[in-house]
């Protein structure tokens, strides 16, 4: 590290050289910009870290293909202990995510991401690399810094346009991060999103279109007026809505601003695991048509499969939460018929399943080790919530909540839901 040290706060980029190995094998050596990666990890000991590489020797941005993401040049080192104990709510998560996401062509609803004609033919590259993953996924890696034992992370895709099939010189792709202005723990405040106010562009990071001026988020509405007022129309038609949900006017207005399937899917994705941190806080918004159509997108998913508010257990039958705010009135109201239909799918394909499930987290134990999880365990400890840190708990939470959401869903197994 340059400054000798890892970064001491959200703010300082350290330098470092960095390399990772496999056993004795060095699978690549570079240079890189560390700093931390999410506000709730700042005022805990495992900290986690963004990660932008570089070429130790002429410094040119340093990309690396991992797996069947595009090559990135930005990761993230993510460490759950100070949120999860058991350290693979997210990428579960995330992989019950990408399985939604795979089933989209053969449910009739087309894909949820770019045409081919929006992201470029032939021979660009989000032709080559356009089936990317759509979510954060990644692998386990213990972290040492100076020869230090730093702990065990995940090291993982972040939320960069390639992910999602964008590609940040054209203008019409459009990916913006809510990221409020505060977090706990570290003296800042939480701006959650208000679905009946206007759009705050300082609330959002835009992290695409690339546009050479915009350095801070508080100037998305003066460098990228055209993106703030199509963002501002969709949060002007939520309000709307909201105000009067019997206006034809404005379901219809609302309707034409958003990817209905999308947001059906964001809603059972969210409801399922219940992503209780993505209710008004921790999503994205996505458009590949200049800000005509928008679709939301989840991200930071630590806090889902029954662990509310870091290592809060959660009730597997409250979804209150989910039907207090707009989307969910619509999935359960105008769109109730849909949204039963798409639940109904995805549970007779096994997307939402026990025994899915079961096999994810299997994949995702034996891959980190037991050892290695009892390293981080003698050098952070817990962050306490004995009873949800454990996978049993998960297990037996999933299975709850997928017996209420099948009473309240009105689901019955194996029947064969037709949506036209």
């Amino acid at each position: 590290s340059d400054l000798g040290t890892l970064p001491p706060d959200t703010v300082t980029t350290t330098k470092i050289h960095l390399t990772m190995v496999e056993g004795r094998t060095t699978l690549f050596d570079v240079a890189a910009k560390l700093t931390i990666q999410g506000q709730t990890s700042v005022g805990v000991a495992n900290k986690g870290y963004k990660v932008k590489l570089s070429n130790k020797d002429t410094n040119d941005d340093q990309y690396i293909k991992f797996g069947d993401a595009p090559p990135l040049k930005t990761f993230d080192i993510k460490s759950f202990g100070y949120t999860d104990n058991t350290m693979v709510r997210e990428p579960l998560s995330a992989r019950i995510a990408k399985r939604m996401d795979a089933t989209c062509s053969a449910y009739g609803i087309g894909d949820f991401r770019a045409p081919y004609s929006e992201i470029g033919g032939i021979g660009t590259d989000l032709f080559y690399f356009g089936e990317t993953l759509g979510e954060m996924d990644g692998f386990w890696v213990e972290a040492y810094f100076n020869g230090a034992y730093m702990g065990m992370y995940y090291w993982r895709t972040t939320v960069v346009p390639e992910l999602y099939q964008m590609d940040d010189s054209n203008a019409n792709h459009i990916l913006l991060k809510y990221d409020h202005s505060g977090g706990t723990g570290n003296g800042q405040t939480v701006n959650l999103f208000d679905f009946t106010a206007a759009f705050v562009g300082a609330n959002w990071d835009m992290k695409s279109p690339d546009i050479a001026a915009y350095k801070t988020q508080d100037q998305l509405q003066t460098v990228a007026p055209d993106i703030y007022n199509a963002a501002n129309a969709l949060t002007s038609a939520f309000a709307a809505y909201s105000a009067n949900t019997s206006d034809a006017t404005a379901l219809s207005t609302l309707e034409g601003l958003l990817s209905v399937p999308a947001q059906i899917d964001y809603y059972l994705f969210s409801i399922t695991v219940n992503n209780i941190d993505g209710v008004n806080d921790n999503f994205m918004l996505l458009s590949w048509n200049g800000g005509k159509t928008w679709m939301f997108r989840a991200y930071d998913l630590d806090q889902t499969l029954g662990d509310n508010n870091q290592n809060v257990a959660q009730d597997p039958t409250d979804i209150l939460a989910w039907n207090g705010i707009p989307y969910g009135a619509l999935c359960m109201g105008p769109w109730a018929a849909q949204t039963k239909a798409r639940y109904a799918y995805l549970r007779n394909t096994g997307v939402f399943s026990i025994t899915s499930l079961i096999s994810d987290m299997r994949d995702l134990t034996a891959s980190s080790g037991r050892l290695a999880r009892s390293r981080m365990y003698a050098q952070y400890g817990t962050a306490g919530g004995a009873a949800q840190g454990t996978l049993s708990y998960i297990i037996n939470w999933y299975q709850a909540r997928l017996a209420y959401l099948d009473n309240y869903f009105g689901y019955t197994p194996n029947t064969v839901p037709v949506w036209s």
